[in-house]
C-alpha cells in the first residue's frame, strides 16, 4: 500500500495523494517539536531533584599553609641535594616536620644534618631537639653537651638542656643550666619562663613570681606570662598585683576561661566580694560547659550571688 500522510499530524498534506518520504520527514519534524520541550522539562526536573550545583572550591587557610610548606620542603630539598652542608635548608624542613608532628622524619633528617655538619653547634642542637620530641631525654643530653662544647654561650641549647634534665627530674642540674643561660642573656624570655616553671614545680613560688614578672616585662603583649604571673601572685597571697596582672591578661585574651576564673578567685580572696560574684557569674554564663562552672556557681552562692 502506498504511504499516505496523516492530515491530523501534518495538515498541509491532503488525505488523498501519497507523499512517500516527504510525509515521513514532516511527521518526524512534528514529533521533534513536541518531544524536545518535554526532554528539556525532564532535564530541569532532574537538576532540581539533585539540588543546586556545588559552590566553587575555595582553599582553606590550612590547605594554603600545607601547600606553602610543601613548596618550602621541595625547594629546600633541592638545595640540600646540591649542597649537603646547607644547615639553613635542613632547618626549614625540620621545622615543618616538627610542626606537623612527623617526629620520626624530624629525627632522621636531623641525624643526617649533624653527620654532614659535625662542627656546627646548631646541627647537634636540632638533633637533640628531635630526640626530645621522640621521647629520648637521655640521648638528647649527650647531643646538647656536644653543642655546648662547640658554643658555650648557646643560650637556647642550655635552656633545652634544662628541659631534658627536668624531664628526668634532675632539678638541680636543670636550674644550673637556666641560671647560666640567664647570666649569658637576661633578656631571653624563654629562660625566665622555664626557670619560673621549675621553681613552681619545686614549690618555690615567691622566687617563681620574680621570673614570671621578668618574662611578662620582656613579652608585654604575650598572654601566657601574664596569666602565670597572676596565678603565682595568688599563691603568695599578693591579691592586688594578681588582679592587675590578670586584668591585663584578659585584655590580651578576652576569651580565656583560665584568666577570668583566676581573676574571680583573686577578687574573692582579696576581699572584693561584689567583683568576685560578678566575675564568677560571668564565668558561668560565658563558659557553662567548663568543668569549673559548678565551682564558680558554688563560690558565687557562698558570697550571696549565683543563680536564683
Amino acid at each position: 500500500m502506498p504511504f499516505s500522510p496523516d492530515p491530523d499530524l501534518h495538515p498541509i498534506y491532503g488525505a488523498a495523494g501519497a507523499c512517500g518520504p516527504t510525509a515521513f520527514i514532516a511527521r518526524f519534524i512534528r514529533l521533534s517539536v513536541m518531544i524536545v520541550p518535554l526532554l528539556a522539562l525532564l532535564a530541569g526536573a532532574n537538576a532540581f531533584a539533585q539540588g543546586p550545583p556545588p559552590p566553587p572550591y575555595v582553599p582553606s587557610p590550612i590547605d594554603s599553609l600545607i601547600k606553602a610548606q610543601d613548596s618550602i620542603i621541595t625547594a629546600a630539598g633541592s638545595a640540600i641535594a646540591a649542597d649537603s652542608t646547607r644547615i639553613d635548608e635542613y632547618e626549614k624542613i625540620i621545622g615543618i616536620y616538627k610542626a606537623r608532628k612527623r617526629f620520626s622524619d624530624e629525627l632522621s633528617l636531623a641525624d643526617r644534618m649533624r653527620h654532614r655538619n659535625p662542627g656546627a653547634s646548631v646541627a647537634h642542637f636540632l638533633y637533640a631537639d628531635a630526640q626530645l620530641d621522640n621521647g629520648a631525654p637521655d640521648s638528647a643530653i649527650g647531643s646538647l653537651r656536644k653543642a655546648l662544647i662547640i658554643q658555650p654561650t648557646f643560650v637556647r641549647a642550655r635552656v633545652t638542656l634544662a628541659e631534658a634534665y627536668t624531664m628526668l627530674k634532675a632539678y638541680d642540674s636543670a636550674m644550673g643550666q637556666l641560671d647560666t643561660a640567664i647570666a649569658f642573656n637576661p633578656r631571653y624570655a624563654q629562660a625566665q619562663m622555664q626557670r619560673a616553671s621549675l621553681l613552681t614545680l619545686m614549690g618555690r613560688d615567691s622566687e617563681a613570681v620574680l621570673n614570671y614578672r621578668a618574662a611578662s616585662e620582656l613579652l608585654p603583649d604575650t598572654f601566657i606570662p601574664w596569666l602565670r604571673l597572676g596565678r603565682g601572685l595568688i599563691k603568695i597571697a599578693n591579691y592586688g598585683d594578681a588582679i592587675d596582672a590578670l586584668k591585663y591578661a584578659m585584655s590580651l585574651n578576652p576569651d580565656s576561661p583560665d584568666a577570668l576564673y583566676l581573676y574571680a578567685e583573686a577578687n574573692a580572696k582579696g576581699g572584693d566580694r561584689e567583683e568576685a560574684v560578678k566575675s564568677y557569674e560571668r564565668f558561668m554564663l560565658r563558659f557553662p560547659t567548663d568543668k569549673r562552672a559548678l565551682d564558680a556557681e558554688r563560690a558565687a552562692r557562698e558570697m550571696g550571688g549565683g543563680r536564683p
